[in-house]
């Protein structure tokens, strides 16, 4: 299992270093390809007003998200339309395609709205990535926490477009159906109406997993590359008063404070660039959630209700898990580096010294998190107040098909 692991990642980050043409992996080869296949190419700060450039970067975009958006409006169509005549006491595989149609149009509506809101924060987005290098490279103590991130990264891109395509191969495998139905402007009774149907469901799931799995792991990348930093400097105070800065404290503790109020400015920033973006994520993974357990609940045969549902739903809760476990990471690194301020042996340096450790360790006391507008915060009991939403809006979901 682990050299499938390395040879899809070596696979991967070789061909995203031939789209961005990093000669060797750099921290942002990842995101840099994969947003310039997707046509936002944010490296050239002052792009050519060539027609060329005009169609990649502009209509090419606006192409796929329009292609979202259209098939929303006819899967849910053809949805509707299926439950008005089949109902909950038709057919089962009738009900279930009809309830994956609302399922996959709430993943396709959330796609096409991270699509647009990283188009319209790429300034930011690429000021964000240049604060991050202009912290320096990683050394040997930050390093495995960035390579780790770069790696979990891919690792979360391929989840995203295994699932679904496995999901897609049960159903028509099973039950030799396409897992929702979409009323294509075309009949579907032919070998090409068919294949024109299949195909252009095909191509707007490939784009939907590439939009979420590209701008979810935008922020755990953030975070990678900053805890890298903390781990670096928390390994460097460490040696304070041990005797092991031969006589440089002074020196090194001016880098160390630098270092760190350039990392609080980025936090700053970090926030302005994804708190929209968490709010988006969250509501997102409540509701997808809400409308999976409704179609558990309302199939009398809960073994193919299960199995069909099973993997989106996975894939739902494995995107706010991406949030959430990094968010908490970046506290809990924060609150590590204020206790590598205490854990050195501070008593044996001189005044001037420990006066600044005092004055950096006020400002490392400071609670740093992914904040959403005050509404929500990105840690593991927002992980696990979303299970609870979930069901909360699914009672209420469920009350309201009732008394319809």
């Amino acid at each position: 299992m682990k050299t499938l692991v390395q040879l899809y990642y070596r696979i991967l980050m070789g061909s995203l270093r031939l789209v961005t043409g990093h000669k060797t992996i750099q921290t942002w080869t990842f995101h840099k390809g994969c947003l310039r296949i997707l046509g936002n190419d944010w490296e050239v700060r002052k792009p050519k007003r060539s027609l060329l450039r005009i169609i990649w970067t502009v209509l090419y975009p606006a192409s796929y998200i329009l292609l979202l958006g259209i098939s929303v409006v006819l899967t849910v169509k053809n949805a509707i339309t299926i439950l008005k005549h089949q109902g909950k006491s038709g057919d089962i595989l009738q009900f279930i395609r009809a309830m994956n149609g609302f399922i996959v149009s709430i993943a396709y509506v959330y796609a096409a709205a991270k699509g647009i809101i990283f188009k319209a924060q790429g300034g930011q987005l690429l000021r964000l990535m240049d604060m991050l290098d202009e912290l320096g490279e990683q050394d040997d103590d930050g390093r495995p926490h960035r390579d780790r991130a770069l790696l979990n990264c891919t690792l979360y891109m391929g989840l995203l477009f295994v699932t679904p395509g496995a999901w897609t191969i049960y159903f028509v495998f099973f039950h030799q159906a396409i897992p929702y139905p979409t009323e294509f402007p075309w009949s579907e009774d032919t070998h090409l109406g068919y294949f024109a149907s299949f195909s252009t469901d095909f191509v707007t799931a490939v784009y939907c997993a590439a939009l979420h799995s590209v701008y979810d792991t935008m922020f755990p990348m953030v975070v990678g590359v900053i805890s890298g930093h903390l781990a670096s400097l928390k390994a460097k105070l460490a040696k304070f008063g041990g005797g092991g800065l031969d006589g440089k404290e002074e020196s090194v503790l001016r880098k160390c404070h630098l270092k760190h109020v350039d990392i609080l400015r980025i936090m700053k920033h970090m926030n302005d660039c994804f708190r929209l973006l968490f709010l988006v994520q969250t509501t997102y993974t409540v509701l997808h959630a809400c409308v999976i357990i409704y179609q558990v609940m309302q199939v009398s045969d809960i073994a193919l209700a299960i199995m069909n549902t099973s993997p989106i739903l996975s894939s739902a809760y494995s995107q706010l898990l991406m949030y959430c476990y990094y968010g908490q990471l970046l506290t809990t690194n924060f609150e590590e580096l204020k206790e590598g301020l205490y854990e050195n042996k501070w008593y044996n340096c001189d005044g001037r010294t420990k006066k600044s450790l005092c004055l950096m360790t006020l400002m490392a006391d400071r609670p740093v998190r992914l904040e959403s507008y005050g509404i929500t915060s990105a840690a593991h009991h927002t992980y696990l107040s979303s299970l609870q939403d979930s069901i909360s809006y699914y009672l209420i979901l469920k009350t309201l098909t009732t008394e319809e």
